[in-house]
């Protein structure tokens, strides 16, 4: 019997009727050292043993698991890793999201061929339009840098990376310029966002199943399950917020509720 046969019912039945624990343990263990894998398209399988079972809610975490250790693993090779608070900031990664920092050209193109040793120690392939570059500083700085580039381009599997304006990770959005241009188009961003749940909420408030509820007490639910997290998700990373962003954050909320 293999994992990815077994039902729940059939596995809560199991572990019921077995009376004694390591009797428990030796029959769970039967069922998941020996996995039957089947690939879409093919009607073959082959076992895994001691695997993960198709379907498993652990698949994923391990999965991510090993992604993180492969990669801290091959970055500390890095010959001038950027560091900060005597702090290594090189890499940093959330599942399938990573994010590389370097100071020139040619770290990066260390970083490039770091990125490129762990993907194919773990079988997989980085995405051309998806892996991006951006660059981050003065505007000395990013001239010089789109320059050297441009001539020595970062590569990551035989694909030039591209350099671009601005780039999402995770709820940070990276721009080009300054840490106050990122800050400030955070925000822009923010703005934009929140338009869609705030037009939903209206109309919610508008609706007679809300005032048998009551609309302020439910609006208010709504205001503080929807919208807090959206405004709230990533500020924990923006740098030299003035009184000015402050307000502006704010103001969002206030003409949300308006």
């Amino acid at each position: 019997m293999h994992y990815s046969d077994v039902s729940w019912p059939v596995l809560k039945k199991i572990i019921e009727t077995s009376d004694i624990t390591k009797l428990k343990a030796l029959k769970l263990q039967t069922i998941i050292s020996d996995n039957n894998v089947k690939i879409q398209g093919y009607d073959k399988t082959f076992p895994v043993e001691d695997g993960v079972g198709q379907g498993n809610t652990s698949a994923a975490r391990l999965a991510s698991l090993g992604t993180a250790e492969c990669f801290t693993r091959n970055f500390e090779l890095h010959p001038a890793p950027v560091v900060h608070n005597e702090q290594n900031v090189q890499l940093s990664s959330f599942v399938d999201d990573a994010m590389i920092l370097d100071k020139d050209s040619e770290g990066s193109k260390i970083s490039g061929k770091l990125i490129s040793m762990s993907l194919g120690e773990l079988g997989l392939e980085a995405h051309p339009q998806k892996t991006v570059q951006v660059i981050v500083g003065s505007e000395n700085y990013i001239e010089k840098m789109t320059k050297e580039l441009e001539a020595n381009p970062t590569t990551i599997q035989q694909f030039n990376v591209s350099v671009v304006k601005s780039e999402r990770y995770l709820g940070l959005k990276v721009c080009s310029g300054g840490v106050r241009n990122i800050v400030k188009e955070n925000i822009k961003d923010k703005r934009m966002k929140i338009q869609g749940p705030i037009n939903k909420i209206r109309r919610l408030a508008r609706s007679r199943m809300m005032k048998k509820v009551g609309t302020l007490r439910c609006v208010k639910l709504l205001l503080q399950g929807q919208l807090i997290p959206i405004l709230l998700y990533g500020t924990e990373a923006w740098l030299m917020m003035t009184k000015d962003d402050y307000k502006e954050m704010e103001d969002i909320l206030k003409i949300s509720i308006c």
